[in-house]
């Protein structure tokens, strides 16, 4: 038995030298060991390339990554520090405190308590609003949705309307609704948008155009044709529970994003499409909503037989708008745009060259940080081509590779 003893401990001690020089505390997860390239070294996602998602700047100027999770690791939040390039990862989803979460946080009136939402999980496994002190990365169930009546299941996120209260998305039987959660009451009201001759079925967070007044985009299901739907952007009172107007979108949007708001006063949706498909009216960058006017307009895409448009629009913090083509350019490696709503201009911010870092840019948004740069993710490209979380300069176009993902599971 000492002998045996004496060998346990003899193996302990090896070990345990064996990770210090590698650079790994023992305590330290394997899945979480940064790679080294010929470059840097780098810290390696525990998910693939295949799972959702999104970037959410705090208040310090750190960075929350959500991350849906898929067969190699739990859906889990990440915090990034860009000062030091360092990722904590804050905590996990295990099933009884959520899972399948939602990209988009909110704070309420302290900087450093975000909310979420899980579209699963919870005591009658339908879903979950949680919040999260980013310091300590403590997570706590603040609503957990019930099994029956009601909303259930959300999706998407959670955006703030006032001091106490958060809006979101959720499915009210067969259809998305808005509902609005009070921090202080701890109680959920659904927002059934519709009126008699059709019922709205949600399809993104709403964009606020006047206090009280929201932008929503939503499926339209006629009563009178039970198969039929539409697109529409919708104007909604949160307080009276009114539709306003209905401006239905007839050019095949293919929405790739949520709603974007733009300096111009009007929103955007960015679609999917390819210069290379069949229908030439599809192709489309984006669909633009005049609330004033309440019209609906297209941008068309720059003249590339190989572009291909599809990831998520975002604003940048200026109001323009910037986003990712697949492929194009010279090399083919894909590009990055800004595009101005007042002056009707777009400008390439920064092109990939041909099996560089960048191109395939995933269905994440682009973040245009507080210190100037992008951020965002890749398919393909990086170190070992496996994809990457990377930083561009738009004003230079340095790329710094800051992270990679995990081998493809598919």
């Amino acid at each position: 038995m000492k002998k045996l003893t004496g060998l346990l401990i003899a193996f302990i001690v090896t070990f345990t030298l064996l990770l210090n020089f590698a650079g790994l505390h023992p305590n330290q997860s394997l899945a979480a060991m940064p790679y080294t390239t010929n470059t840097d070294t780098l810290y390696r996602f525990e998910f693939s390339k295949q799972t959702g998602y999104e970037l959410t700047e705090c208040a310090d100027g750190t960075m929350l990554l959500v991350a849906q999770g898929d067969e190699k690791a739990k859906a889990q939040v990440l915090r990034f520090n860009p000062a030091n390039k360092h990722f904590t990862k804050l905590f996990s989803f295990t099933g009884s405190n959520g899972s399948n979460p939602g990209m988009k946080l909110a704070t309420l009136t302290n900087p450093e308590i975000f909310f979420g939402t899980t579209r699963n999980g919870g005591k009658a496994n339908k879903g979950v609003i949680y919040s999260v002190d980013i310091t300590t990365g403590k997570q706590e169930i603040v609503y957990s949705f019930p099994l029956v009546s009601g909303v259930q299941n959300p999706v998407i996120g959670l955006q703030r309307v006032d001091d106490h209260t958060l809006l979101g998305v959720g499915q009210v039987k067969n259809n998305f609704q808005l509902f609005t959660f009070d921090a202080n009451t701890k109680k959920v009201n659904v927002h059934s948008i519709s009126d008699d001759k059709c019922t709205y079925s949600v399809k993104s967070l709403p964009i606020m155009i006047r206090p009280g007044d929201y932008v929503v985009l939503c499926e339209i299901k006629s009563q009178a044709k039970r198969h039929s739907t539409d697109l529409a952007f919708v104007e909604y009172n949160l307080l009276s529970n009114q539709v306003i107007s209905v401006t239905r979108e007839t050019f095949g949007l293919r929405p790739a994003s949520d709603l974007v708001p733009g300096k111009d006063g009007c929103i955007y949706v960015s679609n999917y499409f390819s210069l290379m498909a069949d229908d030439p009216k599809a192709d489309f960058l984006f669909v633009k909503y005049d609330p004033v006017a309440h019209n609906i307009s297209t941008r068309q895409p720059l003249l590339n037989e190989f572009t291909v448009w599809g990831p998520p629009l975002a604003a940048d913090r200026q109001g323009n708008l910037i986003g990712a083509f697949l492929y194009g350019g010279e090399a083919n490696g894909g590009y990055i745009i800004r595009y101005d709503p007042v002056k009707d201009e777009m400008k390439t911010v920064h092109e990939w060259a041909s099996g560089s870092p960048g191109p395939m840019t995933s269905d994440a948004p682009l973040l245009h940080h507080s210190n100037g740069n992008y951020y965002g993710f890749s398919f393909a490209g990086g170190s070992d081509f496996e994809g990457r979380f990377f930083s561009l300069n738009p004003e230079t176009g340095e790329s710094v590779e800051l992270a990679g993902f995990s081998p493809d599971l598919y």
